[in-house]
């Protein structure tokens, strides 16, 4: 009766054991929503030391690291050798599962924070370096490389682009820096414009083309929110912009500019004053691009002013909406192509669902917009076309929820 005794009691207590540390991942999760990186992490510590082969909790001390690292307050004490920390969780996670995808986007990630700091001590060697890095551990799949490309080609030469989040800022910098793609463009992270080290990067700096804009080294060490109420800005468009958009030869770009920020007054974040100084200073010299959802959810009240390619948008002197230069109709119709989805059904083995959910949205809304010019133009008939584009080349299972409401979504637009 001894040994089966035994064996009962080791089973128990091994089920009490991993209930303390499912236990210990929930706190941990729970105190990282409540924003209490610190926390999180002493909790995964002890979860750790009663499952040290479980995958998920390697991925969430890199995760987390990562974020109270970058997201919180500043930490005592913190150097570059912090980024080890974060890189040997993140490897132990892809020890035990090399197809983790999240923990290879974390593991991009880190590998961008590395850049920032590069760039803040100017060793443009380590840019590179740490793009390189990121990608021998997959950090860049086929489809994510497709997906930065998408991102680049509709930029006009020699453009300026307004990037959003990591993932695509690091994709697009990694195209360029590692592949050569499209150097002609200046990548810029809407992230990082709060940040006096890389706005003098993007003036001054060897890392990139420089970016011309009116402000001194000392007002931009200054930068801070300013005050600010809803202000109508008069940008000046040059004769021959007047002319190549029928606009009248002392015709004015109007911007509309609200606070985004709000204590006891409110004030304009030094993101969008930043990119209001490139916009007068660069004086339609450089074509301007954003990504797609910058200048509706971020720059505010500039969404009107913009030609939509798809995944980026162009900025431009007028009101679009409901004319001819809403859209750029010859590159959206491109996208309907299989060829430029060749890698995006590889998802399906090298997925990171942190991301790649978004590569799908951005995909879909380049699909809308094309639907919404076709809707407009009574060319009803050509939705079918996208529909069916759609059904072969996204729709393929990963986000069976997302690609039900997305396809639901254009075939709503036909009625």
């Amino acid at each position: 009766m001894r040994t089966p005794i035994i064996v009962f009691l080791a089973v128990v207590y091994s089920n009490v054991l991993l209930g303390q540390t499912h236990n210990y991942k929930e706190k941990a999760i729970e105190a990282f929503d409540n924003q209490n990186y610190p926390k999180a992490i002493e909790f995964l510590h002890k979860a750790v030391k009663e499952n040290p082969d479980d995958k998920e909790l390697y991925y969430y001390l890199g995760h987390f690291y990562h974020y109270n690292a970058y997201d919180s307050r500043p930490l005592a004490g913190y150097n570059s050798q912090y980024s080890d920390t974060v890189f040997f969780y993140l490897e132990k996670a892809l020890e035990i599962d090399p197809n983790y995808g999240d923990a290879k986007y974390f593991y991009t990630a880190e590998c961008g924070a590395a850049v920032s700091q590069a760039i803040r001590v100017r060793d443009y060697e380590k840019i590179k370096y740490y793009y390189q890095k990121a990608a021998e551990k997959g950090g860049f799949p086929d489809w994510s490389i497709e997906y930065g490309k998408h991102l680049l080609s509709p930029v006009e030469p020699d453009g300026i682009l307004f990037t959003m989040g990591d993932f695509a800022f690091n994709v697009c910098r990694y195209l360029q820096v590692c592949e050569n793609y499209r150097t002609d463009i200046t990548v810029i992270s809407w992230g990082h414009l709060n940040r006096p080290f890389y706005i003098m990067e993007l003036k001054n700096g060897k890392s990139r083309k420089n970016i011309k804009f009116d402000l001194t080294e000392e007002q931009i060490l200054d930068m801070h929110p300013y005050k600010w109420d809803t202000t109508l800005m008069e940008i000046d468009v040059p004769e021959r912009i007047c002319e190549r958009y029928s606009l009248d030869k002392d015709y004015k770009m109007k911007w509309e500019i609200v606070p985004d920020l709000f204590g006891s007054r409110s004030y304009l974040g030094s993101e969008t004053a930043i990119i209001l100084s490139i916009i007068e200073s660069n004086q339609w010299e450089r074509p301007i691009f954003f990504q797609s959802g910058i200048t509706e959810s971020i720059v505010n009240g500039i969404h009107k002013n913009v030609t939509r390619y798809g995944l980026v948008e162009k900025l431009v002197p007028m009101d679009t909406d409901g004319s001819n230069w809403q859209y750029q109709v010859e590159s959206l119709e491109n996208f309907v192509n299989p060829i430029s989805l060749y890698y995006y059904n590889s998802i399906i083995d090298t997925n990171q669902p942190r991301v790649s959910a978004q590569v799908l949205y951005a995909y879909y809304k380049s699909l809308c917009y094309l639907a919404e010019y076709y809707k407009r133009t009574d060319e009803i008939s050509k939705i079918d076309n996208i529909i069916r584009f759609y059904t072969e080349y996204l729709d393929i299972g990963v986000f069976p929820e997302y690609e039900k409401s997305f396809l639901d979504g254009l075939q709503l637009m036909k009625d």
